[in-house]
């Protein structure tokens, strides 16, 4: 599977660009709902934090997906990132 550039380079920042926050914004796709939850994580907390929601922490797996969190991601203020993307 090839993911557009695009994608890849926003999903590789959301690991440098940090702004804590409580926020939580949502796309959802059928019966798939993606989420962003920003603040700082390590991967245990994250994977907690998405479990304690309903869902896990995501690969994307199609280009659809990939296209999907890129719709997720153009939504996000300017400025912003978040660390968690969890699949419910």
């Amino acid at each position: 599977m090839e993911i557009p550039q695009q994608v890849f380079w926003q999903l590789l920042l959301l690991g440098l660009t940090i702004q804590p926050s409580e926020e939580v914004e949502a796309l959802c796709s059928g019966t798939t709902c993606y989420t962003l939850n920003f603040g700082r994580f390590s991967w245990m907390e994250a994977q907690q934090k998405c479990r304690d929601n309903g869902g896990n922490l995501m690969t994307l797996k199609s280009q659809e997906e990939a296209l999907l969190v890129q719709q997720l991601l153009a939504k996000m203020p300017k400025g912003e990132a978040g660390t968690v993307v969890e699949l419910k």
